[in-house]
């Protein structure tokens, strides 16, 4: 039993990832799509990325600041208000100081709190308009790093706004909105139940679940930017195939969204740490954040996406043309400024080598005499043709020519490379000369010399 149940188990997880990508629906490579196989770990792939660009990494969140900004202000200012109301309202009734005691304090926290909320989350998704054109940017710009391409800053962030604009301002403002409703609902939960005098069974498994629905949208926003950016098709597609990432891999997909915000830590132990937070934030946060997702989306696309992804990027020419001048580029100066001085001319000169005939056969042109008729100027004639007849036998096929001339070979040592067309010589011909002696008298038959 045990070989039978080990038999089934085997294939599951090759199962499994093939669901996973067949799930996926109506998705191509969007443009400037383009993976390298990754050889080497993950994490020390991604700690290499994430050392060798650094400066630029701390360069992006400064730009992403100018974007968070405006979320940034009125978190202090949420903040703020009850941090003022707490210490001003009178929860302690005001007894024993010589003030009239406060008539009623049943919800009194909770209601400040549901208006602080309300005031600030009904405003979330203007801000978020404004988070979202930043996102498109950064995130497109954090892709190309993490593919490890060349980076300039401005120039790629302009062009992810440009690209992926529309898909992540509309995925970011849903996102506000389904947020926004949540922690509002649930302030308005925890009212209600004080106002009731204690929360029911039900409204405390409305609060979990709105609280569960809060980290899931989190989750599938953040899979939905990445998504946006690397990829292109439909964007209820786009939804769907981002529903199902975030269901599917929801524990991988919680441990990296904690593992991102790890510098937003601070914020949250204690009021000594949040000089630290704030400094943490200001130079790495933001970028921190999207480098940690980024090079996780990139992992589980890899695995998962780019082998049901069809349509996948086309050069144009202009990428053709980056192409080769980065080719170009890897060569030596040597070998260019090699094959412009020397490499034509040395070519030019094989090729006039293979159609020379030595000069110490027997093969000559006829003496004209000093006092010459017609019939000798014509066998003048008869012999130039008969010489560059057969210096062209010679140059088509030199050994078999000397073999037909019952000539020794070794009087004419030719080099193999220059055996052959023009097409076939090769760069090693170049600078290798022809040994040809030319002290030796020709042992092959001799012609007939004309005089």
């Amino acid at each position: 039993m045990a070989k039978n149940k080990t038999a089934k188990r085997s294939p599951a997880p090759a199962k499994k990832k093939e669901g996973y990508s067949k799930g996926l629906t109506d998705i191509s490579g969007r443009d400037g799509f383009y993976r390298n196989q990754i050889n080497v770990g993950r994490w020390a792939y991604g700690a290499d990325i994430f050392r060798s660009n650094l400066s630029k990494i701390i360069g992006l969140n400064l730009m992403m600041l100018v974007f968070v900004a405006p979320i940034a202000y009125f978190l202090f200012v949420r903040y703020s208000q009850q941090f003022t109301l707490a210490h001003s309202a009178p929860f302690a009734g005001n007894v024993g100081v010589g003030y009239t005691p406060f008539p009623n304090l049943v919800a009194l926290e909770e209601s400040i709190n549901l208006d602080i909320n309300m005031y600030f989350f009904l405003k979330l998704p203007l801000m978020a308009l404004w988070l979202g054109i930043g996102l498109s940017g950064g995130m497109y710009v954090m892709r190309n790093i993490c593919w490890g391409e060349e980076v300039r800053l401005f120039k790629d962030f302009w062009l992810g706004i440009k690209r992926n604009i529309v898909p992540v301002t509309i995925t970011t403002i849903l996102f506000s909105i389904v947020f926004a409703s949540a922690f509002i609902a649930i302030s308005y939960v925890d009212y209600s139940g004080a106002t009731a005098g204690g929360k029911t069974w039900y409204q405390i498994v409305f609060k979990v679940l709105l609280i569960i629905a809060a980290v899931y949208v989190s989750l599938w926003f953040m899979t939905m930017l990445s998504l946006n950016v690397t990829y292109k098709g439909g964007y209820f597609s786009m939804m769907r195939n981002g529903v199902l990432l975030t269901t599917v891999l929801l524990p991988v997909n919680i441990f990296f969204a904690a593992f991102a915000l790890l510098p937003f830590v601070f914020f949250f132990i204690g009021s000594s740490f949040l000089l630290f937070g704030a400094m943490a934030v200001i130079i790495i946060g933001v970028s921190f954040f999207m480098f940690v997702w980024t090079a996780y989306s990139q992992w589980v696309y890899d695995k998962f996406v780019n082998i049901n992804v069809k349509n996948t990027y086309v050069p144009t020419e202009a990428d053709i043309k980056l192409k080769k001048e980065r080719e170009a580029k890897t060569t030596s100066a040597a070998e260019d400024e090699s094959y412009d001085t020397v490499g034509a001319p040395a070519a030019a000169q094989v090729n006039y080598i293979k159609v020379a005939k030595p000069i110490n056969d027997d093969v000559t042109v006829s003496d004209l005499p000093t006092k010459f008729t017609l019939g000798d100027i014509k066998k003048v004639k008869e012999s130039k043709g008969d010489m560059i007849k057969d210096a062209e036998e010679y140059a088509a096929d030199p050994k078999a020519y000397l073999k037909a001339h019952n000539a020794e070979e070794e009087e004419f040592e030719i080099p193999e490379e220059l055996v052959g067309t023009d097409e076939n010589v090769s760069d090693a011909a170049v600078n290798q000369p022809l040994e040809r002696p030319l002290d030796k008298p020709n042992s092959g038959k001799k012609g007939n010399k004309k005089k």
